[in-house]
């Protein structure tokens, strides 16, 4: 198997494991906004808890980061030459 192949292979099997994982539990999205916000995390800004608050968009950020993994592992499975 080609090295290309099986890098877009890997990358593909694991950010689609990982996108599952975070969608059906959130895990992976809490954790990273809870390490990037501290003690900030989800508390209300001006008395609302919204887009302006720390670790809002966490989640959305990790699942176009994972997504975007996919993609480029989608190219690289594609425009590997087959063996």
């Amino acid at each position: 198997m080609c090295k290309r192949r099986k890098t877009g292979s890997m990358l593909i099997t694991v950010s689609g494991f990982l996108f599952l994982v975070d969608r059906l539990s959130l895990l992976i999205s809490t954790a990273l906004g809870k390490l990037f916000c501290g003690d900030k995390y989800m508390k209300p800004v001006k008395g609302v808890l919204g887009d302006g608050s720390c670790g809002f968009n966490a989640d959305m950020y990790l699942a176009v980061l994972l997504v975007i993994f996919m993609v480029f592992g989608l190219f690289l499975f594609m425009t590997s030459p087959n063996e």
